[in-house]
Order: C-alpha cells, then sequence, then structure tokens
C-alpha cells in the first residue's frame, strides 16, 4: 500500500529532512516518492504542482512562520480538498501548540524524534480511517443514510466509529447538506458523548441561523469543558451573534490564553477593542501576538497591517520617531512601498488630530490618493471615518459608512463580519445630517445676506464641505461677516478646504488677491489660533 504514496516532508532543518526520509524508506515508502521543504512558500508551490497523500508538517519552520500557518494557508487554498494524512511532527507538544494545531484538525500527532515502528503504526490505523470514511462517504452517496449505516458496520473500534460519523457530517454540511448532517448529529450524540461530534452540531446550528440550539447545545458543553478551547471559541461566537460583545469578548479572551496562535481569533479581539468595546487591558499583548504571527499567514494584508500599526500608535505614550519604520516593523518588509503610502498619510492625519493638529490633519486626509486598495480597506475606511468624527465632516462620514456596509456583505469571516455590522449599526444613528445643508445654499443663492446664520448652523455639521466653505469665505470677503473670536475658527477652516488642495482653484486666488482677510499666510492664522486656544 505504502509504494504509491507520496509523501511532503515540511522542516526548515536540512538534516530533519533527511533522517525523516530516512524513516519513511524503512517503513517503506519508495525514495522517490518521498519529497521535502524547507519553508512554507517552497511548501505551497509543491503542493500545487503534486497532489500529496501524506503531508508530515514541523511547528517551527523558521523565520517567523510555522506549519500552522501553513497549515491554514492549505485550507484556505483549498490544497487539502482531495484528503490526504496530515501529520504534526513537532518537539514541542505544549498543550497551547497542540490546541493550536487541533483548530485545523490535523490526523496526527507525532513526537520528535521520529521512530519507523510508531510512524508504521500511526500510518496504518489512519490509512484505515481514512478508508473507512471513503467508504461510508460513498456509500451515502449511493443509497442515502440506510447505505451509510450499513458501512459503518465496518468500523472496529467505537473510536473508529464516532470519527466516521463526525467526518461523514462534515462533508455533507461542506457538502450543502447541512440539514441532514445535523439530525444525523442531533440523533449521533443522544446516544454517544463524543465531543468533536457535539461541537460540530454546535457549529452547524450556528451556521445555520439557529442561534437559541447552539447555545443551549454549548452551555452543556461548558459546564463539561469549562477549559476547552474550542467550547470557549464557539460560545464566544453564539454570544456575540447575540449582540452580547462583551461576554463574547472575555470568552475569546479565554481561548487566547489558551492558544494565542489562531490569527482569526486574535485580529477579532483587536477589532472588538477598536470598535466596540473601551476595554483595553489585553491590548498591548494580543498587538504584540498578532503582529508576530501575521506575516506569511492568510491574514497578511495592507489592512491588517494598518489595523496594527493603528493599534500600537494609540498605544504610544508618545509619537513614533517614524511611522515608516513602524509599518516596516508590522510588515517585516524593509522599506515602504508605493501601495502603503496612502495607508502611512492616513496614520500621520491620526497622529495630528490626535496631538490637536486637526486643520494639519485635514490637509494630509485631503491629500491621499484614492485607490481601489484603499476603497476595499475595511480598517482604512474605519480609521478614515474616525478622522471625518473627529473633523465633524459629517457627509463624508456617511459616505464612508455606506463603503463600510459594501465591505461587511463582502467579508467571508463570519466572526469578524458581526463585529463589524454592529459597530455600523452604532455608528450610523450618530449622523444627524437634516435638511439645514440645502436650504442654507439656496438661501445663499437668493440673498447673501440673509444666509449667513444658515450657512454657519449648516457648517456645524457639515465642516470641511467645499460649497458652505465657498458661500462662507465670500461672505467674509463681502463684509456680511465680521470675523471675531466666536468664527475665527470657522474662517480658517474654509481657508484650509482650499488652500490644501494640491490644485488651488482659480476663483479662491482672484478673491485672494483682492481680499486682504486672505493675504495672512492660513498656516500664521492657525497657529495663532491655536496659540490663543493653548492660553
Amino acid at each position: 500500500m505504502l509504494q504509491a504514496k507520496s509523501v511532503l516532508v515540511v522542516d526548515d532543518s536540512h538534516i530533519i529532512q533527511q533522517t525523516t526520509k530516512a524513516v519513511l524508506q524503512k517503513c517503506g515508502f519508495p525514495a522517490a516518492n518521498l519529497y521535502s521543504a524547507s519553508n512554507a512558500t517552497d511548501a505551497l508551490q509543491a503542493c500545487r504542482s503534486t497532489i500529496f497523500d501524506i503531508l508530515l508538517l514541523d511547528f517551527n519552520l523558521g523565520n517567523g512562520r510555522s506549519g500552522l500557518q501553513l497549515l491554514e494557508q492549505l485550507h484556505h487554498l483549498e490544497l487539502l480538498d482531495h484528503n490526504p494524512l496530515v501529520l504534526i511532527i513537532t518537539a514541542d507538544d505544549s498543550l497551547p501548540i497542540v490546541m493550536a494545531f487541533a483548530e485545523y484538525e490535523p490526523d496526527d500527532y507525532l513526537v520528535k524524534p521520529l521512530r519507523a515502528d510508531n510512524l508504521q503504526k500511526r500510518l496504518a490505523i489512519n490509512f484505515n480511517q481514512q478508508q473507512l470514511n471513503e467508504t461510508v462517504w460513498q456509500a451515502f452517496q449511493n443509497t442515502g443514510v440506510a447505505g451509510a449505516r450499513q458501512a459503518l458496520q465496518q468500523a472496529k473500534s467505537d473510536k473508529s466509529f464516532r470519527l466516521t460519523v463526525t467526518q461523514l457530517c462534515k462533508r455533507l454540511a461542506k457538502h450543502n447538506k447541512a440539514d441532514t448532517a445535523i439530525a444525523l448529529l442531533k440523533s449521533f450524540t443522544r446516544q454517544h458523548d463524543y465531543l468533536p461530534a457535539k461541537l460540530l452540531l454546535v457549529e452547524l446550528l450556528l451556521n445555520n441561523g439557529s442561534h437559541e440550539q447552539a447555545a443551549m447545545a454549548n452551555n452543556a458543553l461548558q459546564a463539561g469543558f469549562p477549559k476547552h478551547i474550542n467550547v470557549l471559541d464557539l460560545a464566544a461566537k453564539i454570544h456575540m451573534k447575540n449582540k452580547d460583545f462583551q461576554q463574547g469578548y472575555q470568552l475569546w479572551i479565554q481561548a487566547y490564553q489558551l492558544s494565542h496562535y489562531n490569527l482569526e481569533r486574535l485580529l477579532g479581539l483587536v477589532l472588538l477593542e477598536h470598535t466596540l468595546l473601551s476595554e483595553r487591558g489585553h491590548t498591548d499583548k494580543l498587538l504584540r501576538d498578532a503582529n508576530s504571527l501575521l506575516q506569511g499567514s492568510v491574514w497578511d494584508s495592507q489592512d491588517m497591517r494598518c489595523l496594527i500599526a493603528w493599534g500600537f500608535l494609540q498605544q504610544m505614550q508618545k509619537a513614533p520617531q517614524s511611522l515608516e519604520r513602524l509599518w516596516c516593523s508590522v510588515s517585516r518588509e524593509e522599506t515602504v512601498t508605493s501601495a502603503d503610502r496612502p495607508y502611512l498619510h492616513l496614520l500621520s492625519a491620526w497622529q495630528k488630530v490626535e496631538q490637536g493638529e486637526k486643520l494639519l490633519a485635514f490637509k494630509q486626509l485631503n491629500n491621499i490618493p484614492i485607490s481601489r486598495e484603499t476603497k476595499n480597506s475595511y480598517v482604512f475606511q474605519l480609521i478614515s471615518y474616525r478622522l471625518y468624527q473627529a473633523l465633524g465632516m459629517q457627509p463624508a462620514m456617511k459616505k464612508t459608512l455606506a463603503q463600510v456596509a459594501l465591505l461587511c456583505t463582502e467579508d467571508s469571516c463570519e466572526s469578524h463580519k458581526v463585529i463589524k455590522y454592529q459597530w455600523l449599526q452604532e455608528a450610523s444613528p450618530i449622523l444627524t445630517i437634516g435638511s439645514n445643508y440645502q436650504q442654507a445654499l439656496d438661501l445663499y443663492n437668493q440673498s447673501p445676506a440673509l444666509a449667513r446664520e444658515a450657512i454657519f448652523t449648516a457648517w456645524e455639521s457639515n465642516r470641511f464641505d467645499n460649497e458652505l466653505a465657498r458661500c462662507l469665505l465670500i461672505l467674509c470677503c463681502d463684509n456680511y461677516v465680521e470675523i471675531n473670536h466666536d468664527n475665527r475658527e470657522d474662517f480658517i477652516q474654509a481657508r484650509w478646504v482650499f488652500e490644501s488642495q494640491q490644485e488651488v482653484p482659480e476663483w479662491y486666488l482672484l478673491l485672494q488677491q483682492t481680499n486682504s482677510i486672505l493675504q495672512t499666510p492660513v498656516e500664521v492664522m492657525t497657529s495663532k489660533a491655536n496659540r490663543r486656544s493653548a492660553a
């Protein structure tokens, strides 16, 4: 049987690769069927070009990469759909690492040093289980549940029987037969106290929208397994589905404390802390762990890099010497790329708002080039919204929320989507844009003298709006409004709308030439206003 099997050994040590291959040859594998890779990139390439029957993955692959990240990528890229045996080989069998891998369901664990007799035994068990799983699946496809039950009689132990039923239900769910899987699992778990099957039932109920049933089933599991990482993770997701984000956060923290390697959970915790919750007791460690695991994972993107960099900025008591250096420490790249620049400009604007330099923040924000990537970045839109909110730019806030709504719809990560939708719902009622905006503009067109109060009232909730800024400046220049302590900041902001543009409008330049109140550099007026405010 082993003569036809192909094996990929993934280990960053060339010596261990050769030693493992030697053990595999002793077990009966031909040398020509044994392949090796020293890192995750080479392993992915190998899995794209060759269909392997067995994968032997080391945990530590060097350069900050892990076999866990590789396993996550293989699942994400659907390179394991042919159901190869996945065996984890590691010298570190500590509980956090075993639990981290368990969330991606490898077939077995082997502790170094590898022994031929132990490997042969484990392979035989796993191949027999794999064959039974396939037999039962084919029987179900041919003759339904009755055929699967008959095929299950070939199971040689209770453990094998239970595992096969659970695997059958997983495949049913994957093939859009979740209702059938749920019905089978309900019947099966009434007769068999098998935790993996119960966990799968809770997961399928949750995904199927049966939140109450999922909660009841998982509550029973929590009573018996209060510190099981999968039980805690599912409980957190159930609470968040029910909009109890504080309790969901606490349960996710408990799971994180058992194993910090799950990036979906880690980044979800960071999202929660930066959107829905004010609690920041774990932020620093969450950010550091997420930063250490992000590179090379399926979550590695400018979006997530920006989230982590933004989190670090909020943790720092003083501004970093270089945003570029901070970004490179997150991206693990030596230089900042042109695609990174909009994110850095956005973070720079965020810094300026935090330092009270709102007009400089507006100038920075106003000159960020919009790209398809930034438009489709949830984190970019989230930070932009916070900046618009700080600057009082409600129309821009409204436009940003509309884009966030589209991004939430397209999000493939259900746990993150729930968090993002809730933030969207909580942010939307804040907007109070009424009819005073258009009424002010209409009144101005009829009579500028009568529109003074209306323009300034509309400006309060529509700051940095081009049309209102133009009206406000002309009112001041035409002496309909006297610039004083109460409206000086509004006047300065209106100037910044046009003077911060890369190409200042021609009409504004002409207005500036004929009006001395526009000839004092706006930076000087801003500096004086800031000094008065500080005094």
